[in-house]
Protein backbone atom coordinates (compact mmCIF):
# COMPACT_ATOMS: atom_id res chain seq x y z
CA UNK A 1 0.00 0.00 0.00
CA UNK A 2 1.28 3.44 -0.90
CA UNK A 3 1.08 5.93 1.95
CA UNK A 4 1.66 9.61 2.45
CA UNK A 5 4.91 8.73 4.21
CA UNK A 6 6.25 6.89 1.15
CA UNK A 7 4.82 9.06 -1.64
CA UNK A 8 7.11 11.57 -3.38
CA UNK A 9 6.30 14.51 -5.65
CA UNK A 10 8.22 16.48 -8.24
CA UNK A 11 9.86 19.87 -7.78
CA UNK A 12 7.28 21.36 -10.14
CA UNK A 13 4.40 19.93 -8.10
CA UNK A 14 5.88 21.19 -4.83
CA UNK A 15 6.42 24.70 -6.17
CA UNK A 16 2.87 24.77 -7.51
CA UNK A 17 1.43 23.53 -4.22
CA UNK A 18 3.40 26.20 -2.34
CA UNK A 19 2.04 28.81 -4.73
CA UNK A 20 5.46 29.97 -5.90
CA UNK A 21 7.09 30.00 -9.29
CA UNK A 22 9.32 27.04 -10.06
CA UNK A 23 12.30 29.38 -10.48
CA UNK A 24 11.64 30.90 -7.05
CA UNK A 25 11.72 27.49 -5.41
CA UNK A 26 14.89 26.59 -7.31
CA UNK A 27 16.48 29.85 -6.15
CA UNK A 28 15.63 29.02 -2.54
CA UNK A 29 17.44 25.73 -3.06
CA UNK A 30 20.47 27.08 -4.93
CA UNK A 31 21.11 30.37 -3.11
CA UNK A 32 19.45 29.66 0.20
CA UNK A 33 20.39 26.03 0.63
CA UNK A 34 16.82 24.81 1.18
CA UNK A 35 16.54 21.00 1.33
CA UNK A 36 20.14 20.29 0.32
CA UNK A 37 19.97 16.56 1.11
CA UNK A 38 17.61 16.05 -1.81
CA UNK A 39 20.13 16.86 -4.55
CA UNK A 40 19.62 13.80 -6.77
CA UNK A 41 22.73 14.12 -8.89
CA UNK A 42 23.30 15.21 -12.44
CA UNK A 43 20.55 14.23 -14.84
CA UNK A 44 18.15 13.05 -12.15
CA UNK A 45 14.93 14.67 -11.05
CA UNK A 46 14.49 15.68 -7.42
CA UNK A 47 11.51 14.24 -5.58
CA UNK A 48 10.09 15.43 -2.30
CA UNK A 49 8.40 13.63 0.56
CA UNK A 50 5.69 14.94 2.88
CA UNK A 51 8.18 16.16 5.50
CA UNK A 52 10.23 17.95 2.83
CA UNK A 53 7.09 19.76 1.69
CA UNK A 54 6.35 20.88 5.25
CA UNK A 55 9.90 22.22 5.57
CA UNK A 56 9.55 24.10 2.27
CA UNK A 57 6.29 25.60 3.53
CA UNK A 58 7.96 26.74 6.77
CA UNK A 59 10.72 28.42 4.74
CA UNK A 60 8.13 30.11 2.52
CA UNK A 61 6.25 31.49 5.55
CA UNK A 62 9.46 32.87 7.02
CA UNK A 63 10.58 34.42 3.74
CA UNK A 64 7.17 36.05 3.31
CA UNK A 65 7.51 37.41 6.87
CA UNK A 66 10.78 39.08 5.93
CA UNK A 67 13.42 36.51 6.85
CA UNK A 68 16.39 36.15 4.57
CA UNK A 69 16.37 33.10 2.33
CA UNK A 70 19.45 31.58 3.95
CA UNK A 71 18.10 32.03 7.48
CA UNK A 72 14.69 30.62 6.51
CA UNK A 73 16.25 27.66 4.71
CA UNK A 74 18.66 26.92 7.55
CA UNK A 75 15.83 26.91 10.07
CA UNK A 76 13.54 24.81 7.85
CA UNK A 77 16.26 22.28 7.04
CA UNK A 78 16.88 21.66 10.73
CA UNK A 79 13.23 21.51 11.73
CA UNK A 80 11.46 18.24 12.39
CA UNK A 81 8.42 19.49 10.53
CA UNK A 82 6.81 16.08 10.01
CA UNK A 83 6.94 15.12 13.68
CA UNK A 84 5.78 18.60 14.72
CA UNK A 85 2.82 18.37 12.36
CA UNK A 86 1.87 14.85 13.49
CA UNK A 87 1.95 16.00 17.12
CA UNK A 88 -0.31 18.93 16.27
CA UNK A 89 2.05 21.53 17.68
CA UNK A 90 3.38 24.65 15.97
CA UNK A 91 6.93 24.88 14.73
CA UNK A 92 8.69 27.24 17.17
CA UNK A 93 10.91 29.82 15.48
CA UNK A 94 13.99 31.21 17.24
CA UNK A 95 14.07 34.99 17.78
CA UNK A 96 15.33 37.05 14.88
CA UNK A 97 14.07 34.90 12.00
CA UNK A 98 11.23 36.66 10.24
CA UNK A 99 9.74 38.13 13.39
CA UNK A 100 7.52 35.08 13.98
CA UNK A 101 7.36 33.05 17.17
CA UNK A 102 5.77 29.96 15.63
CA UNK A 103 4.46 28.54 12.38
CA UNK A 104 1.30 26.47 12.35
CA UNK A 105 1.60 23.52 9.98
CA UNK A 106 -1.91 22.19 10.63
CA UNK A 107 -3.92 23.69 7.75
CA UNK A 108 -1.16 23.38 5.17
CA UNK A 109 -0.34 19.85 6.31
CA UNK A 110 -3.96 18.73 6.05
CA UNK A 111 -4.30 20.20 2.56
CA UNK A 112 -1.00 18.63 1.57
CA UNK A 113 -2.06 15.23 2.92
CA UNK A 114 -5.26 15.37 0.91
CA UNK A 115 -3.27 16.32 -2.20
CA UNK A 116 -0.87 13.42 -1.62
CA UNK A 117 -3.83 11.04 -1.29
CA UNK A 118 -5.27 12.31 -4.57
CA UNK A 119 -1.86 11.87 -6.16
CA UNK A 120 -1.72 8.27 -4.89
CA UNK A 121 -5.17 7.63 -6.36
CA UNK A 122 -4.37 9.19 -9.74
CA UNK A 123 -0.95 7.65 -10.43
CA UNK A 124 0.16 4.18 -11.38
CA UNK A 125 0.94 1.87 -8.50
CA UNK A 126 4.36 0.31 -9.17
CA UNK A 127 3.30 -2.86 -7.36
CA UNK A 128 0.09 -3.51 -9.29
CA UNK A 129 0.70 -1.57 -12.51
CA UNK A 130 -2.76 -0.03 -12.21
CA UNK A 131 -4.12 3.26 -10.99
CA UNK A 132 -4.83 3.45 -7.29
CA UNK A 133 -8.29 4.97 -7.60
CA UNK A 134 -10.68 5.67 -4.76
CA UNK A 135 -9.62 2.61 -2.76
CA UNK A 136 -6.00 3.78 -2.71
CA UNK A 137 -7.13 7.30 -1.75
CA UNK A 138 -9.24 5.97 1.13
CA UNK A 139 -6.49 3.64 2.37
CA UNK A 140 -3.82 6.35 2.31
CA UNK A 141 -6.12 8.83 4.04
CA UNK A 142 -7.12 6.31 6.72
CA UNK A 143 -3.48 5.37 7.37
CA UNK A 144 -2.54 9.04 7.72
CA UNK A 145 -5.42 9.84 10.07
CA UNK A 146 -4.54 6.78 12.17
CA UNK A 147 -0.97 8.08 12.59
CA UNK A 148 -2.29 11.43 13.75
CA UNK A 149 -4.83 9.94 16.17
CA UNK A 150 -2.24 7.58 17.64
CA UNK A 151 0.34 10.32 18.27
CA UNK A 152 -2.17 12.93 19.46
CA UNK A 153 -3.99 10.42 21.66
CA UNK A 154 -7.33 11.05 19.99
Amino acid sequence: MRTISTQRISTEALAAFLGVKLETFKTWRKRGGLLPDQAPGKGKTAEWGFGDCLKAYAAKVLIEAGAGTIAAATFANGADAFETFIKGTPLHVPPGIGGLEAISLEDFGRELADWFCHHIAATLDPETGGYGGSDAYAAAKADFEMQIRRVRGL
